[in-house]
């Protein structure tokens, strides 16, 4: 897991419906939460379209692990929540001394990556943990990426009482799950994913956006997190890269330094 730094507590007119863990700017809070989707029992495949909007991201299982408890630090109390998607857990003392607790500029200590989080509040505000962890035992829980076009203020792990969100949200995901239904499309539309299977290029995740090119057009770009790390570079690349990266040439080969 990677901490985070912008982790808030998630309101809606002032209700608390969850958590916004926040991101970094690292691999691993740019490879997605598929193991985590997975685990929680959400719809992961990105061509599978029977489920769409704020429904895709609704649990419907338990994580194997579920674990609140309290610990302190300097004579503070603190309440954490750690869950995972591997049938095991890590030492929670130990990840409490690991985390960067709640601080003034940042009220919610966070840390996550594809198959597990952990979140720390300051002890007065258990309660909030514990409205997460019932949610989380009764399958009440909507788990995705935050991105800019959905109405969660800042991009991370979004954690929210699924139940408790309004409905204009939900209908706002609809229109947003539209939208990625035609990026997806388009992806498909160039081949590239068959493209560099054919080549034997290997990666853990290939995540598309469209950017604005400042001239009215758009270009289609790609988060690449390729596997043999030693060889190959991690970062966004266009299409035409990609295509390089199967010739064995262009910006994802790393440069050795003589």
């Amino acid at each position: 897991m990677k901490q985070t730094w912008n982790a808030k507590y998630e309101l809606i007119d002032n209700n608390f419906i969850g958590f916004n863990l926040g991101a970094d700017f690292c691999a691993e809070h740019e490879w997605g939460i598929k193991r985590l989707q997975k685990a929680f029992g959400c719809y992961y495949d990105p061509d599978d379209f029977s489920v769409m909007g704020l429904d895709r991201f609704h649990s419907t299982l338990v994580p194997p692990v579920v674990s609140l408890y309290n610990f302190q630090r300097d004579k503070i109390k603190y309440t954490g929540l750690y869950v995972s998607s591997y049938p095991y857990s890590f030492s929670v003392p130990r990840l409490g001394r690991v985390l960067p607790l709640p601080t003034d500029k940042c009220p919610v200590g966070a840390m996550w990556d594809e198959g597990e989080f952990l979140i720390v509040v300051p002890y007065p505000d258990r309660d909030k943990l514990k409205l997460i962890e019932e949610a989380i035992n009764n399958k009440n829980i909507a788990i995705f990426i935050n991105s800019s076009n959905n109405p969660f203020e800042n991009g991370g792990l979004v954690i929210a009482i699924y139940d408790k969100i309004p409905q204009e949200i939900s209908n706002s995901f609809l229109s947003s799950h539209k939208e990625f239904k035609e990026l997806r499309e388009l992806v498909l539309s160039t081949g590239i994913e068959e493209y560099l299977a054919k080549h034997n290029k290997k990666y853990y995740a290939l995540e598309p956006k469209l950017e604005d090119k400042g001239d009215g057009g758009v270009k289609l770009t790609f988060f690449l997190n390729p596997k043999e790390q030693s060889r190959y570079n991690f970062g966004w690349f266009t299409l035409e890269e990609l295509k390089e990266w199967g010739e064995d040439r262009g910006p994802v080969i790393k440069r050795l330094i003589k």
